[in-house]
């Protein structure tokens, strides 16, 4: 017989782990999960309504045809008694069934017993608002109600109109400092160069990509290290610089051309060595993106320039569709500290928007700013941060790069969670931002990096 009594602590860490990371399936495997197995349902003891009321939180996904795979719930109970229970949801947002194909609901009735623990289904059918709960599903016994917050998130994210938003104003022709240290080099290329690294500057030309390298603060001008084949690259394209750990000796620039399709340049090396290797990525419809930018999560959003729109994920090398726009881009996408991104007079709300609760920043230290390469400390707050925590550093201005530090242990106060990191990138101003195990990033805080 199956034997539903899974510790509570147990079914409480259970159930606030990302979906994607549970297994099994089957109601055997989630009674028997504390011996080790894990489950894609999430077990609640209906007998201990108490035990983590109002943080608890299911995360929902929702195409963008309006089509959502429903998750299951187990609800059983350790009571040597058959228990009553209604399930319910807050409103049209979700239906709840008592199977995967069978009718979907508001609301449900159902009886648990010890050992014969009830499946309920969960479907997503619209999103809420950003950075909110979609909905709610309330567990009702003789004993007492749960709550249980749903988090439905749209894969593609969403495009709304902001008549106060704008994005901002075209390239400036100014030439960056990258760009001012490539122009005192003998050879002439025809497309902007890239700081991939502290001491490694990147440059495109037609079909060739050419790495230099150039130290810190130095007059001399940069030094030819490497090149790598672009194939079918004809004309100017959008670069935009990878995100990596900032202690790593490299990094990555992704290239998007429409004749060539979209490659990532790997490069790796110091000022005086250096390598650069070519990749070509899925494609991309065969579009020119003129615009490429990064995320609070690391990801890229392209823009062609017109109204097509697309999402890179340099983690696994893949696109996915972002809806259209109506009108033409005009001027340059901004990421906001709040995580959206600003296009002329809309707004782009990107996935993790809706994927659960958001970590926040408490404090950091440093009022005259952060010592370049040393450690610091951050009071973060949120129920969602774990030993899975990232800490980011996205550069303002130039390059924009999404640089992700070095993290130690996280340590669990009364006043919140405290992460310690590093610093090891150049001295410039950015945005701090702090990402949980499922890839919420709170909002940014602006810090300087100072020698």
């Amino acid at each position: 017989m199956v034997n539903p009594a899974v510790p509570a602590s147990f079914a409480s860490r259970l159930f606030s782990k990302p979906l994607h990371q549970r297994t099994a399936s089957s109601v055997e495997g989630v009674a028997s999960a504390g011996s080790g197995v894990a489950s894609s349902a999430p077990f609640l003891d209906v007998s201990k309504l108490d035990v983590r009321a109002g943080r608890n939180w299911l995360r929902l996904r929702l195409d963008d045809y309006g089509w959502g795979e429903p998750v299951p719930i187990t609800l059983g109970t350790t009571a040597p008694r058959a228990v009553p229970l209604r399930v319910a949801c807050g409103s049209e947002r979700i239906a709840v069934s008592l199977g995967r194909n069978e009718s979907r609901l508001r609301e449900i009735d159902l009886v648990t017993r010890p050992g014969e623990p009830a499946l309920v289904w969960v479907a997503p059918r619209d999103v809420g608002e950003s950075g909110r709960a979609t909905d709610r599903i309330v567990v009702s016994t003789p004993d007492g109600t749960l709550s249980i917050a749903v988090w439905v998130e749209p894969v593609c994210g969403i495009w709304r109109s902001d008549a106060t938003a704008r994005g901002d104003a075209a390239p400036s022709p100014e030439p960056r400092e990258s760009d001012a240290a490539w122009q005192r080099t003998d050879l002439v290329h025809r497309f902007p160069a890239t700081r991939v690294k502290d001491e490694l500057i990147m440059c495109m030309d037609a079909g060739r990509a050419w790495l230099y390298g150039q130290r810190r603060g130095g007059r001399k001008a940069p030094r030819l290290l490497d090149s790598a084949e672009v194939p079918g690259v004809t004309g100017p394209t959008v670069t935009a610089v990878l995100p990596r750990s900032a202690h790593e000796p490299g990094g990555s620039v992704f290239h998007g051309d429409a004749g060539a399709g979209a490659h990532v340049i790997d490069v790796e090396g110091s000022a005086a060595v250096g390598t650069a290797r070519c990749r070509k990525v899925a494609a991309a419809d065969g579009h020119a993106w003129r615009t490429a930018t990064v995320l609070a999560d690391g990801s890229l959003l392209l823009c062609d320039g017109d109204r097509r729109w697309r999402l890179y994920d340099p983690e696994t090398r893949t696109f996915s569709t972002v809806g259209d726009t109506l009108m033409p881009l005009t001027g340059v996408p901004r990421l906001d500290p709040d995580g959206s991104v600003v296009a002329d007079e809309v707004r782009y709300f990107p996935p993790y928007l809706w994927r659960g609760p958001r970590p926040f920043i408490k404090h950091v230290p440093g009022g005259d700013g952060l010592r370049c390469g040393a450690e610091f400390a951050i009071r973060a707050g949120g129920d969602s941060l774990d030993a899975s925590v990232r800490v980011g550093l996205l550069a303002v201005g130039g390059d924009r790069a999404m640089h992700w530090l070095p993290v130690g242990p996280v340590r669990q106060t009364t006043q919140g969670s405290t992460v310690r990191a590093g610093a090891p990138v150049r001295p410039g101003d950015y945005r701090l931002v702090v990402m949980d195990g499922s890839g919420v990033p709170s909002n940014a805080v602006p810090v300087s990096i100072v020698d």
